[in-house]
């Protein structure tokens, strides 16, 4: 009860409490780029390199390369939908044409792209080869190598530690390319994802 001349009680209700939304934009990059370089972090550790070793990080290379160039174009030409699934050198010569820029496909960083493809199309698409192997003087020795011999095409048996420290190389060096293409910055290709964060006062960008 109020006392004598004193105002009555208002209920009173309690402030609400600030909400804050995340909204992450997420990049297939993010992926393929952290895989790619977490599995050549886990190669430095490994003494002597074969091709089984070596052949995942080419192919992360190249799904790397491709998912960059669709983020890229979905980021600046309208109809990209239309386009994803081109050839991804039809896709890379789209972009340059956007910036009234001609590829140079027999130069780096550019020919790394051919290469690191060509060699994807071989593994995705290859049929068998037959590879003629070494002359041995009895029919017992070419026995024991044909069922114990480590045969592999050239093109397989160059997939050597050399060529992984090469391609490291290239590929940044590729990636670093296509981000300055259209203004990014040079490294923007590591970026995981942009973190937009709405509140009652603000919007923040962030990348994470």
């Amino acid at each position: 009860m109020s006392a004598p001349g004193s105002r009555p009680n208002k209920a009173r209700h309690p402030m609400p409490t600030p909400s804050f939304k995340t909204h992450i934009k997420f990049t297939a990059q993010r992926s393929t780029v952290s895989a790619l370089y977490h599995l050549l972090n886990s190669l430095e550790s490994t003494q002597k390199k074969t091709p089984s070793d070596i052949l995942p990080a080419a192919i992360l290379m190249a799904f790397s390369i491709e998912s960059y160039i669709n983020n890229i174009g979905a980021s600046h030409i309208a109809i990209w939908g239309e386009l994803e699934r081109l050839p991804w050198k039809n896709k890379l010569a789209i972009l340059h044409k956007e910036r009234k820029r001609n590829p140079e496909w027999q130069h780096y960083p550019l020919q790394f792209a051919t290469e690191i493809f060509r060699l994807r199309d071989r593994l995705a698409h290859g049929k068998a080869e037959l590879i003629e192997g070494p002359s041995f003087a009895s029919r017992q020795e070419a026995i024991d190598f044909a069922r114990d011999g480590d045969v592999e095409p050239k093109w397989i048996s160059q997939i050597d530690e050399t060529w992984l420290q090469e391609a490291r190389k290239r590929f940044d060096e590729l990636m670093e390319y296509l981000s300055l293409l259209f203004g990014s910055s040079p490294t923007s290709y590591f970026q995981t994802s942009t973190v937009h964060i709405t509140g009652p006062h603000a919007v923040t960008n962030k990348h994470a």
